[in-house]
């Protein structure tokens, strides 16, 4: 029996592809995989480190930016992340890029359904 293999898809492709599409998405090894929902307390942990890591931006008056959920992070040619949030430094980048690159802090709330993959193969990246 012949077996179809899944097409795969690079980082840029996979970009332009998710723009404006519903739902939430990350590429692993070139394969898509949507994002689930998430509950109200995830969404609420995830809101709160936000707001304290732009805080303790402002407090200590870096040169450095907090950005909440929604962009993306680049681990190689194949696998892009998006974190529930991060932190990067050096100049803003322009409103209309939807990647991150070289972020300093990359923060992902665990829950139980996620729990074994953010620990494993994500952690990695």
């Amino acid at each position: 029996m012949n077996v179809l293999a899944k097409p795969r898809t690079g980082v840029d492709e996979f970009l332009v592809w998710a723009e404006g599409r519903p739902g939430r998405y990350e590429l692993f090894r070139g394969e898509v995989f949507p994002r689930s929902p998430e509950g109200l307390g995830h969404i609420k942990v995830k809101s709160d480190i936000y707001l304290a890591l732009r805080i303790a931006i402002r407090q200590r008056k870096l040169e450095c930016h907090a950005v909440g959920d929604g962009a993306t992070v680049r681990i190689d040619q194949g696998t892009a992340y998006e974190p529930d949030a991060l932190v990067y430094c050096g100049d803003q980048l322009p409103s209309t890029d939807v990647a991150v690159p070289n972020p300093v802090i990359v923060v992902e709330v665990l829950s139980p359904s996620t729990r074994r993959v953010d620990a494993g193969v994500k952690l990695a990246g």
